[in-house]
């Protein structure tokens, strides 16, 4: 026997409500069935010291359910990626952030919506990055954060205006540590630029076959991709002016790290080719991405988009 729900209904923990306007994604009832750690016996406990087997497997199980409401949260990726870091060794500090982060989801009761898009739209990316140099070593631990928002695609008007409203959809965020070693905010960001196009074009293919049709070959679609015929077009912006400046460049600079200067290359390439019709420079205070790198910063925006 099959069960059909219209209109409301729980899938995977995530209760979906179609409203006025759009649909309406929250896990308000799932987080609250999620309890916090029991810590009232570590007062006075050193912070840095490990907790023991039982709390440590606790431990593993809350971070667990925490970590499935980002699907909804993007404002805590942030913090959750930070604690997944400490599963393996969890300390008496870890269990105590990881009560904070939930008694946050709990007394903060937001979700995502999706309102209605008519006419062309868009994919815009905003890619950033947080290093910070390690003491007395050569690299340090880098961060890469990316938001992709499906907006309208009105002719002659690439930007956002500050001040005017704009109908979009968060379609997909995500933190995650870089996959290559960086030595330098400029290497961050330009590492991060590059896997952000690859995580862009991953999802304009999806799109492309949602708004276009699933009758085209592998080859046909390969077709499209290399000569930027896929639909929607996507826009990128970073807010490293740094790498903007890298890329308009009328000849590519050799940058001191060397090894980047086949990045700015590939970038321009695809620039060139239509697989990504603009990159552009944003203000640190416009960078939706910012909050999915850093945990100290406003969240409103984020929560807003």
């Amino acid at each position: 026997p099959c069960k059909a729900e219209w209109r409301s209904f729980m899938h995977t923990g995530v209760w979906h409500e179609q409203v006025d306007g759009g649909i309406f994604c929250h896990q308000f009832a799932y987080a609250d069935q999620l309890h916090p750690l029991a810590v009232g016996h570590l007062k006075g406990t050193v912070e840095t010291e490990l907790v023991d087997d039982s709390l440590k497997s606790q431990f593993h199980s809350l971070l667990g359910g925490v970590a499935w409401t980002v699907l909804t949260r993007a404002e805590i990726a942030i913090y959750v990626q930070a604690l997944q870091r400490r599963a393996s060794a969890a300390r008496v500090v870890d269990c105590r952030r990881i009560n904070t982060v939930l008694r946050f989801l709990k007394r903060h009761k937001n979700g995502i919506f999706y309102p209605c898009i008519s006419g062309p739209v868009r994919l815009v990316g905003f890619t950033d990055s947080a290093f910070k140099a390690m003491e007395n070593e050569g690299s340090g631990l880098a961060l890469r954060g990316l938001a992709i928002l499906l907006c309208p695609d009105i002719v002659g008007k690439m930007v956002f205006t500050a001040g005017e409203p704009v109908t979009v959809n968060l379609l997909e965020w995500l933190v995650r540590r870089l996959r290559r070693v960086v030595r330098s905010t400029f290497a961050a960001e330009l590492n991060a630029l590059i896997d952000s196009i690859e995580t862009l074009i991953l999802l304009q293919l999806a799109l492309h076959q949602v708004y276009c049709g699933t009758l085209e070959s592998a080859d046909e679609l390969l077709q499209r991709l290399e000569t930027g015929g896929l639909y929607p077009p996507i826009d990128l912006l970073v807010d490293a002016q740094s790498v903007s400046d890298a890329v308009a460049a009328p000849d590519v600079c050799t940058p001191q790290e060397a090894s980047l200067k086949l990045h700015l290359i590939t970038i321009r390439d695809r620039l060139a080719r239509g697989l990504l019709r603009s990159l552009s420079w944003t203000d640190t205070r416009d960078m939706v991405a910012d909050a999915l790198t850093k945990g100290g910063i406003d969240r409103t925006m984020l929560i807003q988009a």
